[in-house]
């Protein structure tokens, strides 16, 4: 969809190899769009970002909240910073233009088989058995809002999160950790939020809440505390591979995120099927089987689909809910861009490799060096894992 007449008779160009597979439509402005969704389903949605009346992150906050299930795409080019915040929550995926026709066919098709894949039966049947989700953290909630707004702050994002004296002491305990390798030791929310970024403090700030709010009278919070643990770790390690590969800073971001949210699915398990996580924790053990893979046998799913289809529920980015879900299977996810997805695997193994000691994240976790020799930077990423050993390792955040 876009406000110029020109630009969509240029889309159904591109588009028009898809004409027999797909039935598509094409409309000027923001109104016509939600008018036509209330009249037919649509599985996805591409909008301009700048338009006359309502704009393309309006457009997609709409859909959002009335029909959920329509995948959300925004084609635009150069974003600024503030665009892109507000672009984070109701978008799926940002395609960049000028693109070609075969990027934004992929782009589509990619997102419509994660669709697919978050549908499975086996996948729904697990889910249903799961009385109550968690639903998302209030001051969570509260810094979405505020990175909605046009006015959004350092500062504002800053003042929500003094609101809490245990969320404020976790992520200044987090920016002064050795990883993040500062001179000098932070003390101020707001330097600290300014430091790490808007994005990622909202995703700490998620994460830090459901850990709480989950952990409170649970059998299983010792579980929890090795899950917080393992997944900061990840996230931490898998941004810097993304930095040593001179990746983007989005890139490096949503790695960070990827990381954090990667065993997401354990924490549904430990919290919401807590017998049924013990015997898989049994079985792996008993075995000599990875955790996923004792779940996988139990129950038919493992906590990296479990993960990434919460994920999707919540409206995270496609990306993220992907490398979530290929995690331990990096080879099945069929992906020409595969930073994310490749990353995180390599992140998860080497934290597993170097720390064997708890069962819980470390059974037999191996880093599948088939799929890596595939990408261009197979030899930069063998280099960082050999040379990243316990003396990097030792100062855990936690």
């Amino acid at each position: 969809m876009d406000d110029e007449r020109n630009i969509l008779q240029g889309l159904q160009r591109m588009l028009r190899s898809r004409r027999n597979i797909w039935e598509m439509t094409f409309v000027t402005s923001g109104k016509e769009a939600l008018q036509l969704m209330r009249q037919k389903s649509f599985d996805a949605i591409v909008s301009d970002m700048m338009m006359p009346e309502i704009d393309g992150v309006q457009l997609l906050t709409a859909v959002m909240k009335q029909f959920p299930q329509t995948i959300r795409f925004i084609l635009s080019g150069q974003m600024s910073n503030e665009e892109l915040i507000r672009a984070i929550g109701p978008c799926h995926q940002i395609i960049t233009k000028p693109c070609n026709p075969e990027d934004l066919i992929f782009s589509i098709e990619r997102a419509l088989k994660l669709r697919n894949l978050l549908n499975d039966d086996k996948l729904r049947s697990v889910i249903s058995q799961i009385k109550t989700l968690p639903s998302l953290p209030s001051l969570y909630l509260q810094l979405e809002d505020e990175m909605k707004s046009p006015m959004c702050s350092v500062k504002k994002v800053a003042e929500i999160i003094e609101q809490d004296v245990a969320m404020s002491a976790k992520v200044l305990h987090i920016i002064n950790s050795p990883y993040f390798g500062l001179c000098s030791r932070v003390t101020d929310i707001t330097q600290a939020v300014r430091l790490l970024g808007l994005d990622i403090i909202k995703s700490l700030v998620f994460m830090t809440q459901l850990f709480s709010i989950l952990q409170n009278n649970n059998p299983l919070s010792d579980c929890l505390d090795v899950i917080w643990r393992h997944s900061l770790n990840v996230s931490i390690i898998s941004k810097q591979i993304a930095k040593l590969l001179q990746l983007p800073k989005y890139e490096e971001d949503a790695v960070f995120k990827s990381g954090l949210f990667h065993d997401i699915g354990k924490i549904i398990l430990s919290t919401r099927l807590s017998d049924v996580f013990l015997e898989c924790l049994r079985r792996a053990e008993m075995e000599g089987i990875s955790c996923w893979e004792a779940e996988m046998a139990v129950i038919g799913v493992s906590h990296a689909e479990i993960g990434a289809y919460l994920l999707g529920l919540w409206g995270v980015s496609d990306h993220i809910v992907e490398a979530v879900f290929f995690h331990h299977r990096p080879e099945e996810s069929e992906c020409r861009d595969c930073n994310g997805i490749s990353i995180v695997h390599g992140a998860n193994s080497l934290e597993h490799e170097k720390f064997k000691k708890n069962s819980l994240v470390s059974t037999n976790q191996k880093l599948n060096t088939e799929f890596l020799q595939n990408l261009e930077y197979y030899e930069t990423v063998m280099t960082f894992f050999n040379a990243y050993g316990e003396k990097n390792l030792n100062a855990r955040l936690m």
